[in-house]
């Protein structure tokens, strides 16, 4: 999520055009943020259903979480890389 979501730096080289070569290229951060809302939809329903509250009710909330985290993530990903700086000069005594 954040800036480790952000597009590569410039010296990577783009995949190849074409549909199919986006697909392969997105495929894997869709399926990370896809298990991320997954697993937070199913620890919130079971941690709910366990504190006691029916189940319908942590499903639903479960659903919310899932889907928050979804959103989240894809608004983090929004965020600009952080510019490149040059070295700061390090002092080294008084």
């Amino acid at each position: 999520m954040g800036r480790h979501g952000t597009a590569p730096a410039a010296g990577t080289p783009a995949p190849p055009p074409g549909r199919l070569a986006r697909l392969r290229a997105r495929l894997p951060t869709v399926i990370e943020r896809v298990a991320l809302a997954a697993g937070a939809a199913a620890s919130t329903t079971l941690v709910l259903a366990w504190a006691g509250v029916r189940w319908r009710t942590a499903v639903v909330a479960g659903a919310v979480a899932g889907l928050l985290v979804l959103v989240a993530a894809g608004v983090a990903a929004t965020v600009p890389a952080p510019h490149e700086s040059p070295a700061r000069e390090t002092r080294t005594g008084p």
